[in-house]
């Protein structure tokens, strides 16, 4: 039987389900009116989601730099994929080109795709997402004097919190 929350997303988002997040957890909900509660935020600002990679926009107000300990261009061997992670790849490049977050570049640094298993809506590593393996850049990138937190610190944050969700963000963080 499928989760109440998805019947509302389905029914409230005209777009094909896996675009919007393709996984919708909740714990803590352990009423029907918790359940409705969460329902109706995400009806209420759906207008914050993006629901295609247009959608996303981007941030024109400032130029991104990585300080570096070594001028030297830093760059990989490329790993070795299979016919089809190179059609997913190609595919993946046309989409992010036609929507102007990447562009043609003649760099003398590269990072190596890495082609990663992702779960499916059922929870199956089926499908694969694009990656950038930049352990090579992280080499040479002074190490940050700020560290994140401590978990055990974040979870004392957490406190008395009924309700946490985690949301797959589409195509994650890439």
């Amino acid at each position: 039987m499928e989760n109440p929350i998805h019947q509302v997303l389905r029914t409230h988002f005209p777009t094909p389900f896996h675009v919007f997040p393709t996984t919708l957890s909740l714990w803590g909900t352990n009423s029907q009116k918790e359940r409705d509660q969460v329902t109706d935020l995400l009806i209420k600002y759906e207008n914050v989601f993006a629901f295609s990679m247009k959608d996303l926009g981007r941030c024109k107000t400032m130029q991104f730099s990585i300080d570096l300990t070594d001028e030297t261009p830093v760059y990989w061997k490329r790993h070795m994929l299979s016919r089809h992670e190179w059609e997913l790849v190609d595919e993946r490049c046309k989409e992010l080109h036609e929507v102007g977050l990447i562009q043609p570049s003649n760099s003398d640094f590269a990072a190596t795709i890495v082609m990663s298993a992702k779960k499916d809506l059922v929870g199956l590593r089926t499908e694969k997402r694009m990656c950038r393996d930049y352990r090579p850049l992280n080499l040479v990138t002074p190490q940050d004097r700020y560290p994140m937190p401590i978990p055990e610190e974040l979870f004392d944050s957490i406190g008395d919190l009924n309700i946490f969700t985690t949301v797959d963000l589409r195509q994650d963080f890439n």
